[in-house]
């Protein structure tokens, strides 16, 4: 028994055709065969639900302000990836996004954490641009132009390397990793005049 969250990657979807899902388990027999009942018709799984959820990358195109805090729908707002709750990273989290500007973009990140000095990493596309050092702050880090991807989904990463749970830190019970707890990303495009 279980729910399970799949992603569908776009780059499947067959635009204006019927699209195919198809569940396979290979060691299905019948109820009889199972010894579970009469029936001989082989089953695999019963399905409760399928819910499908359709999800879009921010674009950035304008200045744009993403707030973690109190936001209950969050991944339809920036998608993420290793994310714990109420805004907080993992160990290493990604922050997914678009644009088609050329300019350089101005990132603020405006977070806090129980470390005293997280020392986290924030890398644009696989590029360290800067470091989060403080507690608590709002930093402004520039994401250069020509680490733009044109037409591709940009990869914002934040890592904590000695990331912990709160209980390991001696600050609460959770034994989940957590590494900088954001407030908001605000994206500025620097136009180049």
């Amino acid at each position: 028994h279980a729910a399970v969250t799949l992603t569908l990657p776009g780059e499947l979807i067959r635009p204006g055709e019927v699209q195919t899902l198809s569940i396979e388990v290979p060691d299905a027999v019948s109820p009889k065969e199972y010894g579970y009942g009469e029936s001989e018709t082989v089953m695999g799984i019963c399905l409760a639900s399928m819910t499908f959820e359709f999800r879009t990358v921010p674009v950035i195109n304008e200045d744009r302000t993403i707030f973690f805090q109190d936001n209950s729908s969050i991944d339809t707002e920036i998608l993420t990836k290793n994310m714990a709750p109420y805004g907080w990273t993992s160990y290493a989290s990604d922050f997914l996004f678009r644009t088609d500007t050329q300019d350089d973009i101005l990132l603020t990140i405006d977070y806090g954490t129980y470390y005293d000095a997280p020392n986290a990493v924030v890398s644009f596309n696989g590029q360290e641009v800067g470091m989060l050092t403080e507690s608590h702050a709002a930093v402004t880090l520039p994401l250069p132009a020509e680490l733009i991807r044109p037409g591709d989904v940009q990869t914002l990463t934040i890592t904590v390397p000695d990331a912990v749970s709160p209980k390991e830190y001696g600050y609460g019970e959770s034994e989940m990793v957590m590494g900088l707890c954001l407030s908001s990303l605000q994206f500025d495009i620097q136009e180049i005049k």
